[in-house]
């Protein structure tokens, strides 16, 4: 700051009648968000009935859920899917997620068939990157193929 501004009021200072005033122009009727309901104004504090809870849930399982699949999550896994094999992926991906680098893994299919266990078709992801893994199945298929083909 130069010399010449040093100990000057460089902001306007309003009297206390003034600021008084400016408050009372801007409440009630006056303020431009009379009357008016905050965008999440409206979701504070309100708390579904556990009827409503049960019936929202209802309304989202089986075939009316978006990431039903034909009920392929109810098939069982082949016995060859088995902990030793699970290990034997983490071991080999480091115990990390191949995505983010977490340590709380569980073993995905990369082509999305249950039945195919051949190393190759498997990879280590956490619980997180895994429910990501559930959209866009095709993308990720592709993109799982391809690190594996370059991790060779």
């Amino acid at each position: 700051m130069s010399d010449a501004m040093k100990g000057k009021n460089l902001g306007n200072r309003h009297t206390e009648e003034t600021k008084r005033k400016m408050s009372e122009s801007r409440t009630g009727e006056n303020n431009s968000m009379f009357g008016r309901i905050g965008y999440m104004a409206g979701f504070y504090g309100k708390h579904h009935s556990t009827e409503t809870r049960e019936l929202m849930s209802k309304n989202q399982m089986g075939e009316k859920n978006s990431f039903w699949n034909d009920g392929k999550s109810f098939e069982p896994y082949p016995t060859s899917f088995n902990e030793k094999l699970k290990s034997e992926i983490k071991n080999r991906d480091n115990n990390i997620c191949v995505l983010c680098g977490a340590k709380n893994l569980s073993v995905h299919h990369i082509d999305y068939n249950k039945n195919n266990s051949n190393s190759g078709n498997l990879i280590s992801l956490c619980h997180s990157c895994h429910t990501k893994t559930n959209v866009n199945r095709e993308q990720w298929e592709s993109f799982f193929t391809n690190f594996m083909e370059k991790t060779k």
